[in-house]
């Protein structure tokens, strides 16, 4: 079995976490399969992350959180060693590990062990504006250090791809794009279930939902002005929302929206809900109306990608990779036109609200299909890499 290593650090960003979890059980799904995911995280990683990686080895290490002893210790030992992880490094051949993979340019480890590098997007290109200069200069450097170091490079999407054929064109020779594809429940819940969301989050009419952090990118604004445009016509729609309020490139960010919902009178209608528990989530996704993802910029979103295993109606961004991403069940609207969202969620509201799980057999095992083939996909990068 190949022992292959994964490290996550900077647990707030719940986008890597989905994406390694989803890894693994497709993983995990591979028949007589040939690698051993082991995932190092930090002592103080909130055990409720811990719990998400049931297919998978957990081991803790405090040298993996900043503020520890152990954490400084690392970070004086790569200052003396021209930012080589040797800390890092010696821990993965304690665990026997042989590839390095999902690693980040953040870990430069130019000793024997083989790298595979992972790169969601190339979002500081396209929206500079987002990012402080110190900040896109330290993601330059690592997305550089990044392709130098490792021996191949996932990207999320095709959309990707086409941005580092332009920026780094030397590295398509060594690189390839896996989509994921999420793990989701598609079993019926009971009523009771059911019930008891309904009541633990006070829901007692249709809402459509959004599922994003609140990132400056991810264009909640316009979800606001959609609403107050709604209002100002006499026509009421909640929208459910759920993630991390904290951004840190606009610290800010989470008040100003929630100041401008609070000065144009729609907190009845914009409701966050904070991070809630996976379960919930698809429960919130279940039984909307459609959902939301008004975002500027993706990777490869999971919403859409939720969306489309839940077979739900999804009003999107009009966005290349959104457009990649195909949901059959897709609304596109223009990022900047609250107006146009507007109209298209009351369209949405015109339409049946009965809560449809259209999931026959063969649909269940078509899903099924698309998992294996995506760990499957994951392992003969590694097999490959082996020969």
């Amino acid at each position: 079995m190949i022992k292959v290593g994964f490290i996550l650090e900077g647990h707030e960003w719940l986008g890597g976490v989905n994406y390694y979890r989803n890894l693994f059980s497709a993983i995990n799904l591979v028949k007589n399969r040939k690698i051993q995911p082991i995932l190092f995280m930090g002592q103080k990683t909130p055990k409720s992350i811990e719990k998400q990686f049931i297919y998978t080895r957990v081991v803790r290490l405090s040298l993996l959180d900043s503020d520890s002893v152990s954490g400084i210790f690392r970070r004086v030992i790569r200052r003396l060693f021209a930012g080589n992880d040797l800390v890092v490094y010696a821990i993965l051949r304690c665990y026997q590990i042989q590839f390095l993979s999902h690693f980040s340019g953040k870990i430069p480890i130019n000793l024997k062990i083989k790298k595979i590098g992972w790169i969601p997007d190339f979002q500081y290109l396209h929206f500079p504006e987002f990012f402080s200069i110190e900040d896109r200069k330290m993601r330059v450097a690592s997305v550089n250090a990044l392709i130098s170091n490792s021996n191949w490079v996932i990207l999320s999407s095709k959309e990707a791809m086409k941005d580092l054929v332009t920026s780094y064109p030397h590295a398509l020779e060594y690189s390839s794009v896996l989509s994921f594809v999420p793990e989701m429940n598609l079993e019926n819940f009971s009523h009771n279930d059911l019930d008891n969301f309904k009541s633990k989050y006070n829901i007692t009419g249709p809402y459509f939902y959004v599922p994003n952090q609140f990132w400056i990118h991810k264009n909640h604004e316009i979800l606001i002005r959609a609403l107050e445009y709604l209002k100002k016509n006499g026509m009421k729609v909640t929208i459910l929302l759920t993630g991390s309020n904290r951004d840190h490139r606009f610290p800010d960010h989470y008040e100003f929206l929630m100041g401008l919902v609070k000065d144009l009178g729609l907190r009845e209608f914009f409701k966050p809900l904070g991070i809630v528990p996976y379960r919930d989530l698809e429960l919130l996704m279940r039984n909307c109306v459609a959902v939301i993802n008004p975002s500027f910029f993706e990777g490869w979103s999971t919403t859409v990608e939720e969306a489309k295993v839940l077979n739900k109606r999804i009003l999107l961004s009009d966005i290349p990779v959104h457009r990649e991403q195909n949901p059959t069940k897709g609304i596109y609207f223009d990022p900047f036109n609250p107006l146009d969202l507007a109209n298209k969620l009351i369209d949405e509201l015109k339409d049946d609200f009965a809560l449809k799980l259209e999931h026959n057999f063969e649909y269940k095992k078509r899903y099924l299909r698309k998992r294996i083939a995506f760990g499957l996909n994951y392992q003969k990068i590694i097999l490959d890499l082996c020969a």
